[in-house]
């Protein structure tokens, strides 16, 4: 069992993002840069202990459908005990086997700062299975220390085209945290730029969220 999987990590990350909102910050930017609508069916990759589900739920309403998954079952057991909605369904497997996990096609696919966890190239290609002909995946990516953005998304964009995907756009936000935050976020033993760096002053996160596209 990794560090992710365990039931102390599901805790942990759970109860801090009931207390600070990092992430439900960074959920509901990453929703507004998938331009998910009302009614769709939508994949939540590595979904955690559900808030960029619960954020999906609110954009693609009581007609819409949230697809949740997470390779550890720790994560999962939190996020259904967090999210009670008829009309979210949960699968726990890894993300390159999203094409067999779940069943039929998804108008938008997003992953919020998980995709240091994925086998990146297979993960691309099962996404791709699953996306309608104009289905979007979009992706966030978190700093500690401001990124440079036009590299990194330079990088992305040949990243993706090499593994099938144009990138139609790239954003970057900006979110104001306490120490306090920084601290029991490096406690999470989830994201090494957190945890080399904790002192006593104010954090800032810098995100980057990407758009792409199946090729063709």
């Amino acid at each position: 069992m990794t560090v992710w999987h365990s039931p102390q990590t599901a805790d942990r990350y759970d109860r801090y993002t009931q207390k600070f909102p990092l992430y439900a910050t960074t959920s509901a930017r990453l929703v507004a840069a998938a331009g998910i609508r009302p009614g769709s069916r939508v994949l939540d990759l590595g979904c955690g202990t559900g808030v960029t589900t619960r954020a999906l739920l609110a954009r693609v309403g009581p007609a819409g459908q949230v697809l949740a998954v997470d390779s550890s079952p720790a994560m999962l057991d939190t996020a259904r005990a967090n999210v009670r909605a008829d009309n979210v369904s949960w699968y726990q497997g890894d993300a390159r086997d999203v094409d067999r996990l779940v069943g039929g096609k998804v108008d938008a696919a997003v992953s919020n700062m998980a995709f240091w966890q994925f086998d990146l190239v297979p993960t691309l290609a099962a996404v791709a299975k699953v996306l309608t002909d104009e289905g979007s995946l979009t992706f966030s990516i978190g700093y500690r220390v401001r990124p440079d953005a036009a590299a990194i998304a330079s990088h992305w964009r040949r990243t993706l085209r090499d593994n099938g995907y144009d990138l139609v756009e790239a954003r970057r936000s900006e979110h104001r945290e306490s120490a306090l935050s920084l601290r029991e976020w490096s406690r999470l033993a989830l994201v090494a730029q957190a945890a080399a760096q904790t002192d006593d002053q104010p954090w800032t996160l810098h995100t980057l969220y990407f758009r792409c596209r199946p090729q063709g």
